[in-house]
């Protein structure tokens, strides 16, 4: 399995373990990721990138929303959809805090594929507006 492979099977455990986390929010992230690798198998390296992702978002998380709400035009986080919130979190997360392991426009163009495969019809749109935004801003 090649490092974009991993990068992109890390990113939808993210998102799994976030989503999972909304519902279930007892117990640290370790336990979480533990309980996660009982169901699901993959690389160690797959899981190393997770819990970089998951740790980072979780120390950086009031700065990840806090980016997320002023570049999203009419739509704060909680009127969003679950799914959408979490893959623009992730996104941000490594576009701001993960900045050696993937350039911008990857984890913009990683977070529009994973949002067309969990999210709405709508969410592709989305994500990319909202992450273009964040990211013309940051510059």
């Amino acid at each position: 399995m090649t490092f974009a492979n991993n990068q992109r099977q890390a990113r939808e455990l993210c998102l799994q373990i976030l989503f999972h986390s909304e519902y279930a929010p007892e117990g640290t992230l370790e336990d979480k990721i533990r309980n996660f690798r009982k169901s699901f198998s993959a690389p160690d390296a797959v899981w190393e990138y997770t819990l970089k992702v998951l740790g980072s978002l979780e120390y950086n998380k009031e700065k990840i929303d806090s980016l997320i709400n002023a570049n999203s035009s009419n739509w704060s986080l909680s009127r969003m959809a679950l799914v959408d919130a979490n893959i623009l979190r992730i996104a941000t997360c490594e576009i701001h805090f993960l900045h050696g392991d993937t350039p911008p426009k990857v984890a913009v163009n990683e977070a529009i594929e994973i949002s067309k495969k969990y999210g709405t019809t709508d969410s592709s749109q989305f994500i990319a507006g909202v992450l273009g935004t964040i990211i013309r801003l940051s510059i």
